[in-house]
């Protein structure tokens, strides 16, 4: 299975501006048996590719943590060190503690395709560490 290492999360908010920019990270490493699958698979008509996705999702602890947004997807096929997510969203879709600050992350996935005929595992989702502010 995939492993997913060393996630990150930025948000940039700009005084006066409505908007923030989201930014996320995560590096992704295939094991040598998915390397040389992508390999074979390389040659034919459907490639291996396998789908990393970064959602944004908001911390509520004792409570289940709130879904935001999709922050992006990108297609891989080989290890990729630094895979990077960025948008310009607005503030509000940041906002989600109503009384008090909001404590926003993000998590990373990584999928097989599907339909291959081949038995493949994706990888153990992973956080970033927790952004706390009043979006």
């Amino acid at each position: 299975m995939p492993t997913l290492s060393d996630p990150k999360l930025d948000i940039t908010v700009t005084a006066g501006s409505p908007n923030a920019t989201v930014t996320a990270s995560v590096d992704v490493a295939f094991s040598s048996f998915e390397e040389t699958l992508i390999a074979l698979f390389a040659q034919s008509s459907q490639p291996l590719v396998y789908k990393t996705t970064c959602r944004i999702r908001g911390a509520d602890s004792p409570d289940p943590d709130n879904a935001l947004f999709t922050l992006g997807n990108v297609n891989l096929s080989a290890d990729t060190q630094n895979v990077s997510f960025s948008r310009v969203v607005s503030r509000d879709s940041l906002d989600e503690d109503t009384f008090s600050k909001d404590e926003v992350y993000a998590r990373f996935f990584c999928t097989p395709p599907l339909n291959t005929g081949i038995q493949l595992e994706a990888a153990t989702p992973v956080n970033s560490r927790e952004i706390s502010g009043s979006f």
